[in-house]
């Protein structure tokens, strides 16, 4: 399963991993259409993830 695209961010819990601390998750739409969060600390671009901040959920 694979992420098809991300749709918006939230704040949430505060993640530490791979060298940088951030509480922001995007939500994702997995290829079967499921939706999930990750945190935007695997994702590439700014904290945001490079989603817009009017992006919130």
């Amino acid at each position: 399963m694979f992420i098809s695209y991300t749709n918006c961010w939230v704040y949430g819990q505060t993640v530490t991993a791979e060298g940088y601390t951030n509480n922001v998750w995007l939500q994702v739409r997995w290829t079967d259409w499921s939706v999930g969060y990750s945190s935007a600390i695997y994702f590439k671009g700014d904290k945001y993830g490079n989603l817009p901040l009017s992006a919130q959920c």
